[in-house]
């Protein structure tokens, strides 16, 4: 399984270089500690920092200046940061020195998926892994990210097969935990497992309980697109994943960055999104699925997945040609 190498490696290259992000920020920050002194009436604020063995203190006056206490707050915020990135590092690179990479517990979620036919009963690979899948099996142009959360999308409702699924996750090490909102996800050290159904109307609950596979699953929108022209991939012997189409993948990232509220995350789902288009427009079938998806889209959805591109255009001026293509597909006569 080439491609979990090849994601592990990727992520200590994710980690290296955040910790050299994080480690240039701390450099400008402030250091040390705010203490007072209290004389008669009057209180006085100190900023006590240690110099090796030495404890130097600096007067600030009778207030703490806002700028000096706000570095402070955001140098506390990248240290625990940048412990949790050290924590992740050591963990990547023990597992990168192992001889039997194979035995990674995302391999073995993969093969009791495989074994107890839930691929075949509709589950998905959603997310950033199915983007790294894309980038390993269709050739899709690479772009850098972590991928160690695994998003797996259960049709709604599921009528399959009966499986037990947290007591298998439980036997290959992954522990159980609850959001507030009620639905369960399941991780290790640097790795979480979390299953997503589709939202059935505002005021839907986030947690559905599945009752088949003994678990409660996180519902959001815009997610039964994902099932349209699915592809099943194998990565091993004896273990396959199923993915969606990449089209599908597009016009879901194109409505859903419109959505996010963190810049970051923004960018990334422009960037995936142009990587993934520059493959659909140079595949035959590829181009007629989105059309076909598109067409088949309410007229409210139509208008967001045409809003996403031009934000994409905006954005990212440079991959105008590519943005311009999908545009004509999406246009022309079917």
């Amino acid at each position: 399984m080439e491609i979990l190498k090849s994601v592990l490696e990727e992520n200590i290259s994710y980690y290296k270089n955040l910790e050299k992000e994080i480690s240039a920020q701390l450099i400008y920050l402030p250091k040390g500690s705010i203490k007072n002194r209290k004389i008669g009436k009057e209180d006085y604020y100190y900023l006590q920092q240690r110099n090796g063995d030495k404890v130097i203190q600096k007067y600030l006056g009778k207030s703490v200046p806002e700028d000096l206490l706000k570095g402070l707050e955001e140098r506390k915020i990248l240290e625990q940061e940048l412990k949790k990135v050290k924590a992740s590092l050591k963990i990547l690179r023990e597992k990168s020195s192992s001889s039997d990479i194979l035995l990674s517990p995302l391999k073995e979620l993969f093969y009791f998926l495989t074994k107890y036919g839930l691929w075949d009963e509709g589950l998905e690979i959603i997310g950033s892994w199915c983007f790294k899948i894309y980038q390993e099996y269709f050739g899709i142009e690479k772009f850098p990210l972590r991928t160690d959360d695994i998003d797996i999308l259960i049709p709604l409702p599921y009528k399959g097969k009966d499986v037990k699924i947290p007591e298998l996750l439980k036997e290959i090490g992954f522990k159980e935990g609850f959001n507030p909102d009620g639905f369960m996800y399941f991780y290790q050290v640097g790795l979480r497992v979390d299953f997503v159904v589709p939202e059935r109307g505002r005021g839907f609950e986030k947690g559905v309980k599945i009752n088949k596979l003994s678990l409660s699953a996180q519902s959001l929108r815009f997610l039964d697109m994902l099932f349209e022209y699915p592809r099943e991939i194998n990565i091993a012997r004896g273990i396959k994943v199923k993915v969606p189409s990449p089209s599908s993948f597009l016009v879901h990232k194109l409505i859903v960055l419109q959505r996010r509220k963190n810049k970051a995350d923004i960018l990334k789902d422009m960037k995936q999104s142009i990587c993934v288009a520059k493959g659909v427009i140079q595949d035959k079938e590829e181009r007629k699925e989105i059309k076909k998806l598109y067409l088949s889209l309410s007229e409210n959805w139509k208008k967001k997945v045409i809003k996403g591109i031009n934000l994409v255009q905006e954005e990212l001026p440079l991959e105008m040609p590519v943005v311009k293509e999908i545009e004509k597909i999406l246009k022309e006569p079917y």
